[in-house]
């Protein structure tokens, strides 16, 4: 299918909806599929793809095509947030330097292979890459301060963990030790946030996963 990948996105989906299945395609060859609607957001398979690619979501080798599913809703559903109370927009640099992030992460030739099987150009994954800086963005102003551990409890952390603060063989001070920990429990209470937030999003919302017939 040819065209500007939204206005591809639009004529998918609709057809996805208009046959009850979701399902386009030509002869026996599925092209795209709607794989779920998020308060009233399409999600396509080619979306799900092209996130997993460009490592928008976070769905390990193994997992299967479910958890990659989740993922994708979870981001929609963060997203939906970050449009309706979320910080400004981020300058073009930005958006550039994760682009060419991702160009190196994957090297030149998968790169250009990724954008030719999810259909999109450049343009096109910068607006994703704008959008999961967004994302980063409201994330950090929304849960950063809240993680932050007291000293106290970094203490206890490293107390706690004291043998996996090694360099060269040598188990660390507290001192030597005391930013390392602080990041990693601080990393680790802003996941369980943003986790346990995640999920409320989803209970509240509607979220509606089509099967495949």
């Amino acid at each position: 299918m040819t065209g500007p990948p939204i206005l591809r996105r639009v004529v998918v989906a609709a057809a996805g909806v208009i046959v009850g299945l979701g399902i386009v395609a030509t002869g026996a060859e599925v092209l795209d599929r709607l794989v779920a609607v998020v308060n009233g957001r399409p999600i396509l398979l080619s979306d799900v793809r092209a996130a997993s690619a460009f490592g928008l979501i976070d769905a390990a080798d193994g997992q299967g095509p479910e958890a990659a599913l989740a993922r994708m809703i979870e981001r929609t559903l963060v997203l939906e947030e970050v449009d309706r109370y979320g910080p400004s927009e981020p300058a073009a640099a930005r958006v550039a330097q994760r682009v060419d992030a991702v160009r190196a992460r994957l090297g030149p030739a998968a790169f250009a292979a990724a954008l030719a099987r999810s259909g999109l150009d450049e343009a096109a994954l910068g607006g994703l890459a704008r959008d999961q800086l967004r994302i980063d963005d409201y994330l950090a102003q929304r849960f950063g301060a809240a993680a932050q551990p007291t000293d106290e409890e970094v203490q206890r952390y490293y107390l706690e963990r004291a043998g996996e603060f090694v360099r060269e063989g040598r188990e660390l001070s507290f001192r030597e030790a005391e930013p390392i920990a602080r990041e990693r429990l601080a990393a680790m209470r802003r996941a369980g946030l943003i986790s346990d937030w995640i999920a409320g999003l989803r209970r509240r919302g509607d979220v509606r996963v089509i099967e495949p017939q």
